[in-house]
């Protein structure tokens, strides 16, 4: 576990580490006890087109492969919260 200040301007700085594991961008969720930072792709529609591909999906079109990653993280976003108010 890691400890990180705010600093004058609002900034949280995370090791280097972290940053190498997770990468640079994460959506910000408060939670009614806490703050969770949710890595996200750089590119999330290329990283979308990606896994498309990976999976073989020829017949969806790449705003409802969109609108899937958006519910399944909203699905596991809620998931955590609901497991981290419960202690």
């Amino acid at each position: 576990m890691e400890f990180t200040v705010v600093d004058e301007r609002g900034r949280v700085t995370i090791g280097n580490k972290l940053v190498a594991k997770y990468g640079k961008q994460f959506i910000v969720v408060p939670t009614p006890e806490e703050i969770l930072l949710v890595p996200t792709a750089e590119d999330p529609l290329a990283k979308l087109k990606e896994l498309g591909k990976k999976l073989k999906i020829r017949n969806i079109s790449a705003t409802e492969i969109t609108r899937l990653a958006e519910e399944e993280a909203y699905s596991e976003i809620s998931a955590k919260i609901k497991r981290r108010t419960k202690k």
